[in-house]
């Protein structure tokens, strides 16, 4: 952490120690090695005692575990600077200073055998690796059910978002494409959410909820069903493009075209609904 020893952060994690503010947690990526120097041989305080007493919780761990976890702690990760890094002769490179704030290229490592040092393919530096890809996955479907369990979340969050889009199952794909449509052509920012149970989802706390569909933001719920099943989350300035009736038989392509449930019928719904939120 760059930041690490400044004295207005510094500031900050005393005053959050102080109140006992929980779910906080923060990464020193203590690695021993600063662009000049070894850190030794600057300071010499000891950064888990002072903030065990600002009132921290201070684990020491192995930097390159993801599994260690904590809450309003201060995590403590032993890790060496270029890891992994050799040079021209196949030579570990590791922990010296000049690796510290430039490219491996302008140290006495060399990137391409660094890379094959890795595991990597210099040919192609960008490659996901298979565990980082299941690692991020499985972190992704944790997360989803940990949101479904609260019986709705947000599939896509925007900065400044402009409006929020409310569906649940197949019918969030269709909003996603149209809200990447919104803000390629209409320059909108756009929420997205998945609202799997409304009863589930209202038994949740108001600032959850808010935090989903925020009351200051119009609302568009997309569904394949009766409009009535998603008024209740839109509230009463939204509105619901679903399907008043019942009875037809064809194939699903056809359907979803006669009935305007493709993306581009969508966007321009969403547009006619933002013009109409607009200028009441």
């Amino acid at each position: 952490m760059r930041t690490m020893g400044k004295e207005i952060s510094q500031g900050k994690r005393k005053i959050a120690g102080h109140l006992g503010l929980n779910n906080f947690i923060m990464f020193f990526d203590s690695n021993d090695i600063q662009s000049s120097t070894p850190t030794n041989e600057v300071p010499t305080e000891d950064t888990a005692m002072k903030y065990k007493a600002w009132g921290w919780n201070v684990l020491t761990i192995d930097g390159y575990n993801h599994n260690e976890t904590g809450k309003k702690t201060l995590k403590i990760g032993k890790t060496i600077m270029g890891k992994g890094s050799v040079d021209a002769n196949g030579s570990m490179f590791e922990g010296h200073r000049e690796l510290h704030g430039q490219p491996i290229s302008h140290t006495g490592a060399d990137y391409a055998k660094t890379l094959l040092n890795l595991g990597a393919n210099p040919e192609s530096p960008f490659d996901i690796y298979d565990d980082v890809r299941t690692f991020c996955n499985n972190l992704l479907k944790k997360k989803i059910a940990q949101a479904a369990e609260k019986g709705g979340y947000l599939v896509k969050k925007s900065k400044k978002p402009d409006i929020t889009l409310v569906a649940n199952g197949s019918e969030v794909s269709t909003l996603l494409e149209a809200a990447t449509l919104l803000e390629a052509s209409g320059n909108i920012q756009v929420n997205v959410a998945s609202i799997i149970s409304e009863g589930l989802f209202r038994s949740q706390s108001r600032e959850y909820q808010v935090s989903i569909l925020p009351l200051h933001l119009p609302c568009f719920g997309f569904t394949a069903g009766l409009p009535v099943n998603l008024e209740g989350l839109v509230g009463g300035n939204g509105k619901v493009f679903g399907l008043e009736h019942f009875g037809y038989s064809a194939p699903a392509s056809v359907l979803d075209e006669k009935f305007g449930f493709t993306v581009e019928h969508i966007f321009k719904e969403v547009l006619d609904s933002l013009k109409t939120s607009n200028e009441s």
